[in-house]
């Protein structure tokens, strides 16, 4: 059932604005932003300004992105720091996070997530109310989201790759590397079941909504190809042919592009996702004109540089295993 976000949260906000606050220490800093899990780095934070085993929630940047914490933190005050009004397991505040997640395109740097936006927020919830107060169902939740003990995170293999120290850089429009097409329908109703991936605006599974038959008057999308969603901004590297909606925008290399130069790519789309929303999509003229900075040489990008760069990332040989099974 919707749930208010404090019938079941007692809702805070940090206790800083400057660094300059405070001293070195070790005790991680939480901001709202969404890299490196929102970490800004360590600090001196007294013990009354430390929260532990709980969600925050950025007010900023991406309102509402949100992160299940079991550690001690302290954090600036963009950012709402949840405590459970009752005793909840780490999977139920997990999967709560993952509600925020959900919703967050709602919200956007014009239209930001302050704490009495977020305390009349709802969720739907599996949960019974008693006497006015609301138990959250942690038994269903479970239930839907079953807790394994198995570690699904990809193995990491160390590899040994010189980066270059000192590259050379250009401003690029998107559209001086790419063609940029939207999807080819409107509606997912349009489709009757199939095996086609297709690709829509949302920020999950790779954009990818689900698998449906191919019209006849729509034609796939080669592999390897950027998806950016008109929404959100996200930007994906389609890892099989697929179909788009309307709603995303497909990057075509005007000149034949390493794959490993298309994921670089797509990194510096991510980084400026936070540009969008709901309210301030991006279509095709406004990508087209969005600056990315690429390694350059000889009037064209470094691919040689950028393939040096992206193959040294923790994960690419779980990236490298998956494009292996998919492409020709």
């Amino acid at each position: 059932m919707p749930v208010r976000v404090d019938d079941i949260f007692e809702i805070k906000s940090g206790d800083y604005h400057a660094l300059a606050e405070l001293d070195p220490g070790d005790t991680p800093l939480i901001s709202c932003g969404d890299v490196n899990h929102g970490y800004h780095g360590l600090f001196d934070i007294p013990p009354e300004n430390r929260y532990s085993a709980a969600i925050t929630v950025a007010y900023n940047g991406q309102p509402l992105t949100a992160k299940f914490r079991p550690y001690e933190f302290g954090a600036k005050d963009d950012v709402g720091v949840l405590l459970p009004r009752q005793p909840l397991q780490q999977l139920t505040l997990v999967y709560i996070a993952g509600l925020f997640n959900s919703m967050r395109w709602r919200f956007s740097y014009g239209r930001k997530c302050y704490r009495e936006k977020l305390i009349s927020l709802e969720v739907d919830l599996p949960s019974v109310r008693e006497h006015g107060v609301v138990r959250v169902d942690e038994g269903r939740i479970a239930e839907v989201l079953p807790h394994t003990s198995l570690d699904l995170r990809p193995k990491v293999v160390t590899q040994q790759h010189r980066i270059p120290s000192i590259l050379e850089w250009e401003t690029k429009c998107l559209s001086d590397l790419f063609e940029l097409r939207r999807g080819d329908f409107h509606s997912l109703q349009v489709l009757d079941e199939g095996n086609v991936p297709t690709v829509s605006r949302t920020e999950l599974d790779n954009g990818v909504v689900g698998h449906f038959g191919q019209p006849e008057n729509v034609p796939l999308n080669e592999i390897g190809l950027i998806t950016v969603s008109t929404v959100s901004g996200h930007a994906f590297v389609q890892m099989a042919d697929f179909m788009a909606t309307d709603n995303v925008i497909i990057l075509v290399p005007s000149v034949p592009m390493r794959i490993s130069t298309v994921y670089f790519v797509a990194a510096m789309i991510n980084k400026q996702k936070w540009r969008y929303s709901y309210g301030r999509q991006c279509y095709t003229e406004k990508l087209a004109n969005l600056a990315i900075d690429v390694p350059w040489k000889s009037g064209t990008m470094d691919e040689t540089a950028i393939e040096r760069v992206v193959t040294s990332q923790t994960y690419w040989p779980y990236v490298q295993a998956q494009l292996r099974e998919s492409m020709p």
